[in-house]
């Protein structure tokens, strides 16, 4: 009896341990400040970091009414001085073009930033 009761303890110890959980990272969702426009259609799209944990972001696109999706990847290297990304892109013109950036860090993401529209002229 003994030793089951001392076998049944060992056991409960070693899965408590081993079941414990990390929670994920928080990460803080970047804000969209602004866009320039460049010759030839380009854009400038301006963001702040508003996180120090993150491996990089990711930028979603949406025309007019269509889907979401995935326009580029940029890591943690590309970020510039203050916290302001920039990163170009061609714009649809004459379209209603939308925004949305995320920043990642591993498998972890943080919420969408803002939705920043341009054009519709």
């Amino acid at each position: 009896m003994k030793k089951f009761i001392k076998f049944t303890f060992v056991f409960l110890i070693v899965f408590i341990s081993c079941s414990k959980t990390t929670s994920p990272p928080y990460i803080s969702p970047p804000i969209i400040v602004g866009h320039l426009l460049y010759f030839g259609g380009s854009i400038g799209l301006f963001w702040v970091d508003t996180s120090d944990n993150e491996d990089g972001f990711k930028i979603d696109r949406k025309i007019e009414d269509s889907e979401w999706e995935i326009a580029r990847g940029i890591t943690s290297e590309n970020v510039g001085i203050g916290g302001e990304i920039c990163w170009s892109d061609s714009i649809v013109s004459g379209s209603i073009n939308y925004y949305r950036v995320y920043a990642f860090k591993g498998e972890y993401r943080s919420e969408y930033s803002n939705i920043y529209e341009i054009g519709g002229d």
